[in-house]
């Protein structure tokens, strides 16, 4: 279970690694780094296009190291949650796994908090979560 980069982290290893986990949970992590580069503030932008890669040379790079374009690969259940109002991660990044998820046959549980941003900041979300994570 990750959220933010921790979410990233549950994707690519469900996604690269098949097999070695029996399941995940990913609270707004990113799925496609091409994406997500695009949507980062230009400042931001120059710290990812060194250490990940630069979308308008390495975008198949990119593309190969993206959790979204594996969702065949991940065959244990993930639960997938985003808060609707984040403007950190973007919830498109859940969205595009979800759906990348339910088109490959894999189980999915996807959860959105309508009154949450980056973070789960309220206790009943927070055991909503949890209680999903169980």
């Amino acid at each position: 279970m990750g959220r933010s980069y921790g979410g990233d982290a549950v994707l690519a290893a469900l996604a690269f690694t098949p097999g070695e986990f029996r399941g995940g949970s990913d609270i707004a992590g990113v799925s496609n780094l091409g994406l997500h580069i695009r949507s980062l503030h230009p400042i931001f932008g120059v710290v990812w296009n060194a250490r990940v890669g630069r979308v308008e040379t390495e975008e198949d790079l990119l593309r190969s190291r993206s959790p979204v374009f594996k969702g065949d690969q991940i065959r244990v259940p993930l639960l997938v949650a985003h808060g609707a109002n984040d403007v950190t991660g973007n919830r498109v990044h859940s969205d595009l796994m979800v759906d990348a998820l339910r088109r490959a046959g894999a189980s999915a549980r996807y959860l959105v908090f309508p009154d949450e941003g980056h973070g789960l900041a309220r206790p009943a979300n927070r055991l909503r979560l949890d209680a999903a994570a169980e």
